[in-house]
């Protein structure tokens, strides 16, 4: 087989999700709590529908951790 067909399927891929600064950013806004509430829901949904793993390692910071199927089907979607 042409090593260009051969995909692997148990490789893992990992990547970090951070929100830079986005607590201060939006500290001042009334609807703080529920802002921070939304911007969690939309990263565990998309977690969610792609099958991958979350860690969450520090207060805006997330380890993401899926299989190169779940990877490849994010960058199909331009990860949106």
């Amino acid at each position: 087989m042409p090593m260009g067909e051969f995909i692997p399927t148990n490789l893992y891929w990992f990547n970090f999700i951070g929100g830079d600064n986005y607590e201060e950013v939006i500290k001042g806004d009334d609807d703080y709590n529920d802002t921070i509430t939304k911007a969690k829901d939309i990263i565990f949904d998309y977690a969610k529908e792609y099958g991958i793993l979350l860690r969450k390692f520090k207060d805006s910071n997330y380890l993401m951790l899926c299989n190169f199927e779940a990877y490849n089907k994010m960058q199909e979607d331009n990860f949106s």
